[in-house]
Order: structure tokens, then C-alpha cells, then sequence
């Protein structure tokens, strides 16, 4: 989380610093001393700041990572489940620690913040625990809903006498679920990083820490909404919609649409002229 975290924010901060300094962001560190400009390599920042949300780890990767350690204990039961080397009363067994966890899931109670707080951050640190439940139910609902999916699923295909072999398992059918995870992942860092910051700022004591804190987490709030917005507007039918589309792009059925206006990339050496050696 904290190498996600940290990559992501580089970029807004060298991308906005860039389009503050405009045409001087934009251009090189040898160019600016040349001119008898003070240098700032704010170009060179750019490229290397963009260079950590690929390097020691895609964020699409690790956001899918985030999201396995996060339900690794849950699934480690359900793997449990599925084993046909158990008995029937041992799958009873995990299949209540399975019907525990998701009755948890949905009634998790509020941590206790009762607690002597600094005035600004009083309302993040009262918050976070509602948001972490709300998190948690999240959750619990997409993996009920890939849990039903796949017996509805299981159920079809034995009435029609199909093999159920090709039915991707829940976990399976989850983690193909890319943009619902790349959500939850951006949910779950936000709310650990606000978690984190809040309590440096407790600790300091300092009113520029403190009131950076809050600036942070009323941000932050801000941005986990927008991801719920979006999970809630991602239904199954629009990565249907996504996948379909996605698949007529790079049989290039749209490439007509899409390209007929762009120039080639060759330009002719009379449009430049010649430098002497």
C-alpha cells in the first residue's frame, strides 16, 4: 500500500508542478542553464516519477495483490471448502467459519474513539471505523454475489447436463473483475494511509502537521466516495458491455472511426534543416 500509495501521488505532484511552471516545466534542465535560467528538472522528475507506477511492481498488480491479502485468510477456508479430500462434516465445519466471517463482514462494530483527540481530526478519527465497515460490507456483498453467482451457474449446467468444469470458481471469476478490484485496492490504501496520518498528527502534537492531516483525510474522504460512486455505476452488465468492445478494439472494428484523421509518423528531411557538424 505504501509503494501504490507513494507512486501514485508522485505523479499528481509532478504533473501539477509541471503545469504550474508551464513551458520552463516542460523543458530540460541543460536547456534552462543554456538560456541563463535558474534549472529546475521538473521534466526529468515527470519522467522519473512516472517510471515508479511501473517499476518494482505494476499498480495494477499490486492494487490485485492488495485485494489477495486482504482476503487471504477468507480464502484459505474456502480453498478448504472446495477440497474434495475433506469429509462432508468438515466442509460443514468451514462452510460456518464461511457463514461467520460474512455475518462479521456485516456487523462489524464501530472501534471505540472516545478517546482524548486533536479538535481538526476529531471527525476522521470518529469516521474511519464507520468507513471500514462500510468497506467491509462492500466486500461481503461482492463475494456473496460471486458465491451465488457461481451455484446459479452450477445449477444450469447440471440441469442441461453440461460439465461444471468450465465454470470459473468465485475467487477465480473476482480476481477477473479488474476494475472492481483496482476500486476496492484505491478504498482500502486511502483508508490505511488516512488511518496512519491521523495518528502522526496525534502524536506530533504540531498544528502544521495536525492541520495537514486534516487537509489530507477531508481529500481523501472525498476521492473513496467517487470510487464507491463508481463501483455502484460498474454493474456485471457494463463489463460485459467493456469486455465486448474491448475485444472489438483490438480486432480494430473501430479502427476506421477512430484513425482515419491521424497523420503518419514519417516526416520528410526537407521539412528540417540541415545542421552543419
Amino acid at each position: 500500500m505504501l509503494k501504490l500509495f507513494s507512486s501514485h501521488a508522485l505523479v499528481e505532484i509532478a504533473d501539477e508542478t509541471l503545469q504550474l511552471r508551464g513551458g520552463r516545466g516542460y523543458e530540460s534542465y541543460a536547456s534552462q542553464l543554456r538560456r541563463g535560467e535558474t534549472a529546475v528538472p521538473v521534466e526529468r522528475l515527470y519522467r522519473s516519477a512516472r517510471m515508479m507506477k511501473i517499476g518494482e511492481g505494476g499498480s495494477n498488480i499490486l492494487q490485485l495483490y492488495v485485494m489477495r491479502c486482504l482476503m487471504d485468510d477468507f480464502l484459505k477456508v474456502y480453498k478448504k471448502l472446495s477440497n474434495k479430500k475433506h469429509n462432508r462434516w468438515q466442509k460443514i465445519s468451514y462452510l460456518l467459519i464461511l457463514s461467520k466471517a460474512f455475518i462479521q463482514g456485516y456487523r462489524s462494530p464501530c472501534t471505540n474513539t472516545n478517546r482524548t483527540t486533536a479538535k481538526l481530526l476529531q471527525k476522521h478519527v470518529h469516521n474511519l471505523p464507520i468507513q471500514i465497515r462500510r468497506f467491509k460490507r462492500l466486500m461481503v456483498s461482492k463475494l456473496l454475489g460471486e458465491y451465488i453467482r457461481y451455484c446459479f451457474h452450477v445449477v444450469c449446467h447440471w440441469l442441461s447436463g453440461k460439465s461444471t468444469q468450465t465454470i470459473p470458481k468465485p475467487d477465480q471469476h473476482f480476481e477477473q473483475r479488474q476494475v472492481l478490484i483496482s476500486h476496492c485496492a484505491q478504498i482500502a490504501m486511502y483508508l490505511s494511509v488516512m488511518t496512519v496520518t491521523c495518528i502522526r498528527a496525534e502524536h506530533s502534537g504540531e498544528t502544521s502537521q495536525l492541520e495537514l492531516a486534516d487537509e489530507f483525510c477531508t481529500r481523501a474522504g472525498e476521492k473513496i466516495d467517487i470510487h464507491y460512486l463508481q463501483i455502484k455505476n460498474h454493474s456485471t452488465q457494463r463489463e460485459k458491455i467493456l469486455e465486448d468492445r474491448g475485444m472489438k478494439t483490438l480486432d480494430s472494428h473501430y479502427a476506421s472511426t477512430v484513425e482515419q484523421d491521424i497523420q503518419g509518423f514519417y516526416l520528410p528531411d526537407s521539412l528540417f534543416p540541415k545542421v552543419s557538424e
